[in-house]
Parts: C-alpha cells; sequence; structure tokens
C-alpha cells in the first residue's frame, strides 16, 4: 500500500503532527512519505492508496495557498484522504472546508483530526491561550489516528464504507462559520494592515523572502515588493531582525480583547469535554504588551 502526507506548515505545530500521523501509518504499512506543500504541484496522486492534507488554521479556514494547491488538483475519482489542522485558540470550519473542495475533486475523505498549537499573531499578545501546545499526548492520538486511516482506507476500498468519517461542523461556533464565509481573499485586503518595508532599517537580509510561502516579497525590487500576494500569515514581519517590515497594527490591537472573550468560551468547553487543557493562565494574557511591541523591544534590547 502506497500513502503520501501532503504538508503546509510554518511554525512548527502542524509539522509535528504530520509526522506523528506518518508515523501511525507506517506501523501499518511499512512507509509513508511525507512531502512539503511546495514540493506536492505536479505529483501523481492517483497513484496513491492514502493521501493526507494537512495545514494550519487561518481565519477559521486552510490558507490560500491550500486553497490554491487543491483548486489545482485534477480529477481523483474515489481516493481516500484524510485531513489534519493545527490551531490556536478556535479551529473554526477548516476541516470542513477542506473536505468540501476535496469532494469537489471526486476525493473521499475518509477522516480528519486536529491539534491545538501555539500562536503567534503580531497584534496579539504572547504567551497566549494555547501556549504550551501541542501536548505529547495530542500527538501519541495523531500516531494512533495514523494506524486508523491507514486500516480504515483498506477496509474502505474493499466496501465498508461505514467507516467513512469526514468532519462536520460539530462545536463550531456560528461566528466562526461565518469568518470563513466573510474572510474571503477579496475581503482580507481590505480590513488587513498594508505593509511597508522601511529602507533605512531593512538590512537585505532575504528572511522575508524566505519566509514567504507564495513569493510575495522582492526586497530588490524599486520599490520593494510586498503582500503581492499574501495570505496574511504575517511571517514576515514576525521574522525580520530589524522590525524593518512595518504595519499600522492598532485596529487589530483593539480587536483583541473581544476576539479572546471568544476563544475563552470556545475553549472553556473544548475544556468540559476533555478536549483541551490549559497550559497558561487565562488571567495572565497581557493585552497591552503585543507580539509586534515584545519584538520592537526585544530588538532594542
Amino acid at each position: 500500500m502506497k500513502a503520501v502526507i501532503v504538508v503546509f506548515s510554518q511554525t512548527g505545530n502542524t509539522l509535528k503532527l504530520a509526522e506523528r500521523i506518518q508515523e501511525g501509518i507506517a506501523a501499518e504499512w511499512s512507509e509513508c512519505e511525507l512531502v512539503a506543500l511546495e514540493k506536492a504541484d505536479g505529483m501523481d496522486f492517483a497513484s496513491y492508496d492514502l493521501v493526507g492534507l494537512g495545514c494550519p488554521s487561518f481565519y477559521c479556514k486552510e490558507p490560500f495557498n491550500v486553497t490554491d494547491f487543491i483548486e489545482a488538483l485534477p480529477r481523483l475519482d474515489g481516493k481516500n484522504w484524510f485531513v489534519f489542522a493545527s490551531h490556536g485558540c478556535e479551529m473554526g470550519p477548516v476541516l470542513v472546508s477542506m473536505a468540501e473542495k476535496l469532494a469537489e475533486k471526486g476525493v473521499t475523505v475518509i477522516g480528519s483530526t486536529h491539534v491545538y498549537g501555539d500562536a503567534f499573531l503580531p497584534f496579539y499578545p504572547h504567551p497566549t491561550y494555547t501556549t504550551g501546545h501541542p501536548l505529547e499526548k495530542d500527538l501519541d492520538q495523531a500516531c494512533e489516528f495514523g494506524k486508523t486511516m491507514a486500516k480504515n482506507s483498506v477496509a474502505i476500498a474493499s466496501g465498508q464504507k461505514e467507516l467513512i468519517d469526514p468532519p462536520t461542523l460539530e462545536h463550531i461556533p456560528d461566528w466562526a462559520q461565518k469568518d470563513r464565509v466573510n474572510l474571503s481573499r477579496e475581503i482580507m485586503p481590505k480590513i488587513m494592515p498594508k505593509f511597508t518595508i522601511n529602507q533605512d532599517e531593512c538590512i537585505q537580509c532575504g528572511l522575508c523572502e524566505d519566509q514567504c510561502p507564495v513569493d510575495g516579497i522582492d526586497i530588490s525590487a524599486d520599490p520593494p515588493k510586498i503582500q503581492e500576494p499574501c495570505i496574511y500569515c504575517f511571517m514576515c514581519a514576525k521574522s525580520c531582525p530589524e522590525c524593518a517590515i512595518e504595519a499600522d497594527w492598532s485596529g487589530l490591537v483593539k480587536m483583541a480583547p473581544g476576539n479572546y472573550a471568544r476563544y475563552l468560551v470556545s475553549l472553556k468547553a473544548a475544556e468540559a469535554r476533555g478536549d483541551f487543557q490549559f497550559m497558561v493562565d487565562p488571567d495572565s494574557i497581557n493585552f497591552d504588551d503585543p507580539m509586534h511591541v515584545q519584538q520592537a523591544r526585544k530588538k532594542n534590547s
């Protein structure tokens, strides 16, 4: 049997999840390939018995580059895939979103899983509610999930369709489902901060270019190109050692306490279900010290 996992990961949370799922599949089938999303273009997925696709949740759905990857796939009628995601305080309908798009390609999504992970956004404080995640026990469960996907894929192929278990919207709050729709590719440029590169501060190290997953930055251009295109991961701003990528974060910083109030409702519900464990005291979150302020302070220290 032949399996491959395609993963988009930036801070490492989704990669950790992918590696443990890979371990589980390999325990059943001897081997399982692991391929970064940016190297998966042109792969013959029809030749695989099982494919996994994973990413972080961005604004309650898959990042735009993952959407583009799915939409570029050929017809894969009847092929078994599974989806997985890492996320911060609220996963949103990311798994459902990916599964729906894959179904349009004829794919059968036979299962899904997810883990909480630490989150790093310039306009939010850090530590955050999910700092300390993913937990080792959650990654152990991911390994078991991989074993289950391998076993179920064989059984489903032999006719046991009752084992197909696609993701659902259970436990996903209404506001997250609305965000999936409202925070579209067309709307995001209108509501997110515009970046500029301060050429007096930029040292031309190229880290921002390397970190951009959609090749949306060219610091050698005149003027420098940035956010062309953009998936709003903010890895460029987070990685810049000189804080040369500048933006007005004030609007998003003001929204943080209200957003965190919604997140806390979701997390306490997950805690009550046994699906989440606080590793950080929620009362310790300091909204007056967002990450972009911390980054500037570190640079100047």
